[in-house]
């Protein structure tokens, strides 16, 4: 009882007393009935005074001294959310669906915990039910699918030529994937070769990755196997789709890389033995490095196969064809502007069979293109590639346009008529200024070439 009731019942029971009258018995007298009265009296006004101190001081309904709830609220049971029914009661749980249960309601993205890839990274939800920053894949497993870094289909099955077995000592793996920082450079221009001193096509491009080796014929011979079988690439894959809001590379006038057109898998044999003949590749004896069953050659880039070929091979391998401009920037070292893709200083201009493998004064191998890797370290580019000139050329996405479609450009492919696409980089066939970080050429996409194969491009 607080001092206020108190005060409060005392108050009340003396004016109870004053209202009876005397005593008549007088001084030490028994006392009589009516001062009787007089006390409950009092004694019940303080009570009632406690009682109303009791409630004025948060004494509460009498659902709440139940354990009960008023109707329509929510409270936070871990991640599952309660809601108060028309009795007073809590209901059962309701979970949060990819979110955090706080403040008595789902909140956020997702569930703290999980997982997801971002391009070729993975994100993990933090205990507020956000996203964080992606942690990229390492160069390793480069290829992120369902919240995990792995490896791209061509090297899951981990065959020669396929698995940790490229490079020169034959222990690096062969789907290894180096990211490469982006930047601006000039398009074909090192400053100091004859033909590229010209600086006006300028391009911009972002954070790519770029395969550490050319295409092997035992990473292809997993691609043929499951054309064979069926598989086909989707209308419209094959684009950087995490470029241009999904859209893709641009054009330099507003339009966008159309990614693979279904009418193009007329251009995909469903028959191993046409992939194996003499129209496929198998479109030179003495050059070619393909053979119809696994044998030395798996460790060898991929020749002979047309651009419509790799385009689907780098689509179903999980990463697409780089641009002109993302190829040429890796092997130019970015806004160094390499001679070739080892110069160092940028306008070193020394090459010889120690680098790359190319036609010096004779073949630098009797066997013309070599394991993949052969050269490296001496031969990579600034980011780690090997093999960015000579072994063979690399088939490219962009169709050949001469001069380029745009002066300037961001994220650019040129997108014409498909009656010719771009390589770059130089063969073992070719004599040192076609090897040249800037030099390009060009073929029709059903042409096939000793000289030529490719690498893929992947997201960051």
């Amino acid at each position: 009882m607080t001092l206020r009731s108190r005060s409060i019942g005392l108050l009340l029971g003396g004016l109870a007393g004053c209202g009876g009258g005397s005593d008549p018995s007088g001084p030490g007298g028994g006392g009589s009935t009516t001062d009787a009265a007089q006390d409950a009296a009092g004694q019940d006004a303080a009570e009632a005074g406690d009682a109303g101190a009791d409630v004025a001081d948060g004494g509460g309904s009498d659902a709440d001294a139940e354990g009960g709830c008023s109707p329509g609220a929510t409270q936070c049971a871990g991640d599952e959310v309660q809601t108060c029914d028309s009795s007073g009661q809590w209901g059962a749980p309701s979970a949060c669906i990819d979110q955090v249960c706080a403040g008595s309601a789902c909140q956020g993205e997702c569930a703290p915990g999980g997982v997801r890839c971002s391009g070729n990274g993975v994100q993990t939800c933090d205990a507020t039910g956000h996203w964080g920053i992606a942690a990229a894949c390492p160069p390793s497993t480069p290829s992120c699918a369902s919240g995990a870094c792995g490896l791209p289909a061509s090297c899951a099955g981990g065959a020669t030529g396929a698995g940790n077995d490229c490079g020169p000592a034959g222990d690096a793996g062969c789907c290894t994937s180096p990211a490469v920082t982006g930047g601006s450079f000039s398009r074909s221009y090192d400053g100091v070769s004859s033909g590229y001193t010209d600086a006006q096509y300028a391009a911009t491009v972002s954070d790519f990755r770029l395969d550490a080796f050319e295409i092997t014929v035992g990473r292809f011979r997993a691609f043929v196997d499951a054309v064979v079988g069926g598989w086909t690439p989707a209308a419209g894959a094959g684009k950087h789709a995490h470029l241009g809001a999904g859209s893709g590379l641009g054009d330099g006038n507003g339009g966008y890389e159309p990614g693979w057109d279904v009418a193009w898998n007329v251009n995909l044999p469903a028959a191993k033995s046409t992939w194996d003949g003499d129209t496929g590749l198998g479109c030179n004896a003495g050059y070619q490095t393909w053979t119809s069953a696994a044998g030395s050659n798996e460790r060898r880039p991929i020749n002979c196969a047309t651009w419509f070929e790799v385009e689907a091979f780098c689509i179903w391998d999980g990463g697409f064809l780089p641009s002109e401009a993302e190829w040429n920037y890796a092997a130019a070292g970015g806004a160094e502007q390499r001679v070739y893709p080892w110069s160092s200083p940028a306008s070193e201009t020394t090459i010889d069979c120690s680098h790359a493998n190319l036609f010096a004064t004779t073949y630098c191998n009797a066997s013309f293109a070599v394991d993949v890797g052969s050269q490296s370290p001496l031969g990579d580019g600034k980011w780690g590639q090997s093999d960015l000139a000579g072994n063979t050329s690399e088939w490219v996405t962009d169709a050949y346009q001469s001069p380029y479609g745009a002066t300037q450009c961001s994220d650019c492919a040129s997108q014409a008529s498909p009656a010719l696409r771009v390589y770059r980089g130089g063969s073992f066939d070719n004599v040192a200024p076609y090897l040249l970080a800037s030099s390009r050429g060009y073929n029709a996409p059903s042409g096939r070439s000793y000289s030529l194969g490719a690498r893929c491009a992947r997201m960051p």
